[in-house]
C-alpha cells in the first residue's frame, strides 16, 4: 500500500529517517501541486510543511481545500499531531490553516494521552473521529560510538566537570533566560552548562544594544566570556548529524527547558544515548518523562527544575524505566502501529 506525504522532501526530517525503514508501506513524499494519482492514504504531520512553512494566504487556504476535498474522496487522511499550533509569529491565516487540517482528518493520532484532552477542548467536534495515541518513537539513527571521555575532549571540558545539556534549538528568549535561571540555582560541585544552540539572551533592558545584529554580537561577546569562568561552553550553531553524539556522550543530563509545548523528542534522544533527561510537567512530554524513569519539574519553575537537575546528576538513568520505555517506543514497534491503523482505515472506507 501507498501513503501520500504531502510536502517535499526538503522538509524531511529526522523522524522519518528513523521510522521509514522499519515499514513495508510505500511513503511518498510529494509537493502540494503535484499530481498523485495512486495512494491509499494520506498522512499529515506539521501542517504549516504543506504550504513550505510560509504563512498562508487565503488563496493558498483555498487551494488546501479543495486539495483535502480530492483527497478524502479517494483515501483516508490523518493528522499525527505534533504541535498545538506554530512556535513563532503563529496568525489567524496559522490558525485557519491548522483547523482546516484538523477538522478535516479522518483519524488524529497522538503522541501521547494528553493531546487528546487538549484537542477535544480547542475543537469538540473531533469528538466523533478516531483518535490514537502513537508515542514518538526513539532515536535510532545518530552514530553513537564515542565515549564520554573522549566526547569531553572535543569540547576541553574536564573529566570531574558535571555537565548539564541544553539541546536543539531555543525558540523563545524566556527559554534561554529560564536556561540560565535555573542553572545558576543549581547546587552541585564542578557544573558546567553545555549547549550548542544558546547565545546569551539580551534583555530588553539593555537599551543601548540595538539592532538584531548587534545583539547577536554582544550575545557573542557574553558566551566567550562566561567559557572563562569554566563553568559554561556555548555556542550557536547548527550541529551535524555526526556531532550528536558529541555533545550527549559529553554530558551527565539533558535538560528541556520547555514551559507550554506539547511535544519534544529531545527526551528520546536522551534516551537513545542512555543520558537522565529532565523536563516540564506539560503537555505530552510529562507523559515520556515519568513513564521513561527521567526527572520531572514544574514548567517554568527554575527552582523546581534546578532541584530536578541535582536529582538527576545524583541519581543517574534509572536503567529498569528507561529499557522498558525504549523498547516500548523502537521505531521498529511504532512503524508496525502506523501500519496497523492505516491498515485498518483502509479497510473500513
Amino acid at each position: 500500500m501507498k501513503v501520500l506525504l504531502p510536502f517535499l522532501p526538503l522538509n524531511r526530517n529526522i523522524f522519518f529517517d528513523d521510522l521509514l525503514p522499519f515499514t513495508e508501506w510505500e511513503w511518498m513524499f510529494r509537493g502540494l501541486d503535484e499530481t498523485v494519482d495512486d495512494y491509499d492514504v494520506v498522512s499529515i504531520h506539521w501542517p504549516e510543511a504543506l504550504l513550505d512553512w510560509r504563512e498562508p494566504t487565503q488563496e493558498d487556504l483555498d487551494k488546501l481545500a479543495r486539495r483535502i476535498k480530492e483527497w478524502k474522496s479517494r483515501a483516508p487522511i490523518v493528522y499525527t499531531r505534533h504541535d498545538s499550533f506554530v512556535h513563532r509569529n503563529g496568525s489567524s491565516a496559522h490558525r485557519k490553516l491548522f483547523d482546516l487540517i484538523i477538522e478535516n482528518a479522518d483519524c488524529i493520532v497522538h503522541l501521547g494521552e494528553y493531546s487528546i484532552a487538549d484537542t477535544l477542548a480547542s475543537h469538540p467536534s473531533t469528538e466523533q473521529l478516531r483518535h490514537e495515541v502513537i508515542p514518538h518513537h526513539l532515536y535510532t539513527g545518530y552514530p553513537n560510538n564515542v565515549s564520554g571521555a573522549s566526547a569531553r575532549k572535543t569540547f576541553h571540558i574536564a573529566q570531574r566537570k558535571k555537565v548539564v545539556l541544553v539541546f536543539g534549538n531555543l525558540r523563545h528568549a524566556t527559554e534561554k533566560q529560564f536556561v540560565f535561571s535555573a542553572f545558576s540555582k543549581v547546587v552541585a560541585a564542578g557544573k558546567l552548562l553545555l549547549s550548542p544552540r544558546l547565545l546569551f539572551p539580551i534583555p530588553d533592558s539593555w537599551r543601548v544594544i540595538r539592532g538584531e545584529k548587534a545583539r547577536k554580537r554582544m550575545g557573542k561577546l557574553i558566551n566567550f566570556v562566561l567559557s572563562l569562568t569554566g563553568s559554561f561552553r556555548l555556542k550557536n550553531r547548527f550541529v551535524k548529524d555526526q556531532e550528536v553524539q558529541n555533545y550527549l556522550a559529553a554530558s551527565d543530563v539533558l535538560f528541556v527547558p520547555r514551559a507550554d509545548t506539547l511535544n519534544s523528542g529531545l527526551p528520546l534522544l536522551g534516551l537513545a544515548f542512555d543520558v537522565p533527561v529532565v523536563g516540564p510537567r506539560c503537555g505530552n512530554i510529562e507523559e515520556v518523562i515519568r513513564e521513561s524513569g527521567g526527572y520531572l519539574y514544574d514548567a517554568g519553575d527554575s527552582g523546581s527544575a534546578a532541584q530536578a537537575i541535582e536529582q538527576a546528576l545524583c541519581d543517574g538513568v534509572r536503567k529498569d524505566q528507561a529499557e522498558s520505555y525504549k523498547k516500548k517506543v523502537h521505531p521498529s514497534r511504532i512503524a508496525a502501529q502506523y501500519e496497523a491503523l492505516f491498515s485498518r482505515l483502509v479497510a473500513e472506507r
